[in-house]
């Protein structure tokens, strides 16, 4: 088929800012592909005579360990409540155990998270993440109840406010996360031939613990799994679109310079992610003057 006639189907990005007057184009409709363009590397005249459409930058995109790393990203939520207010203390007491009555409450208390962290150190000197008590394991806990829970430690528990990033995936975190897989799964872990059903309800407890632990240990939520496709070839893309290489002026802020200011007057170099610019370029501030026919006209456009 002749390259003039072929034609795409083109997927949106989800954060495109489309104009008011124009409105979403139609998902269906098929652009010819003489009029699609790459990134046009090394290619200044072709980037100076694009303007650009406006869209949230693939940086900006809030990811899952942004949202994991603030504790007010989702409030708990009344099942959260219910099922640690009857722990603060322990979950208090693994966040300081420097003083005697911390020490007491947790040797009085199982803590399977807490025993997993002094049986690996004992097991494997020198893992970075067994000394500082990093559990990675979250069980099917997804992002927003991960959220709910961290907020949840952060609001309630005394001290949790002061040194928040230490105990984000500790043990503190991790003994949250398996009280409430507990109560989520308990009807599932007292199913099981094992459970202790006519023994005394301390020893039915530790049964259920160490099954939530368990759990917790060999599963992960489908959404921590995946892997947004469409995010991460955006933001490869933008990479090659503006990152400054001192070696190119065509990396130099040239897209639409001869052709007129990009969409809502959008300046696209914003916010450009560390390691985009190389720092050492030489390149001067004329590299950067527009058209002198597009300078009239923009200067003819300007209210006074």
């Amino acid at each position: 088929m002749d390259v003039a006639a072929r034609a795409w189907k083109i997927v949106w990005w989800r954060h495109c800012v489309f104009p008011d007057a124009q409105g979403r184009p139609d998902p269906d409709a098929l652009v010819l592909e003489t009029d699609l363009v790459d990134e046009l590397w090394r290619d200044r005249k072709g980037r100076r005579s694009i303007r650009l459409g406006k869209w949230m930058h693939a940086w900006d995109e809030p990811r899952d360990e942004d949202i994991m790393m603030n504790p007010l990203s989702y409030k708990f939520s009344s099942e959260i409540d219910q099922v640690l207010s009857p722990h603060a203390r322990v979950l208090a007491a693994l966040l300081d155990d420097t003083d005697h009555a911390s020490l007491t409450v947790l040797r009085q208390s199982y803590i399977p998270s807490l025993d997993y962290v002094r049986e690996a150190g004992l097991r494997i000197r020198g893992r970075a993440h067994v000394h500082s008590g990093i559990i990675p394991h979250l069980g099917d806990t997804d992002v927003e109840d991960f959220g709910r829970i961290v907020n949840w430690i952060f609001t309630k528990v005394p001290g949790a406010r002061d040194n928040f990033r230490k105990w984000l995936v500790s043990t503190t975190t991790a003994h949250a996360i398996t009280l409430v897989l507990k109560e989520r799964h308990k009807v599932r872990f007292m199913e099981d031939p094992d459970y202790p059903a006519a023994a005394a309800k301390d020893k039915q407890e530790h049964f259920l613990l160490q099954e939530a632990w368990r759990f917790q240990m060999t599963h992960a939520h489908k959404d921590t799994m995946a892997r947004d496709v469409d995010l991460e070839c955006l933001y490869l893309l933008e990479r090659r679109l503006f990152s400054l290489v001192r070696t190119d002026v065509s990396t130099y802020k040239q897209w639409g310079l001869d052709a007129g200011d990009h969409q809502d007057k959008w300046y696209p170099y914003q916010g450009l992610p560390q390691g985009w610019c190389d720092e050492d370029y030489d390149f001067s501030d004329s590299e950067l003057l527009v058209r002198e026919q597009y300078a009239r006209v923009k200067h003819a456009l300007t209210p006074v």
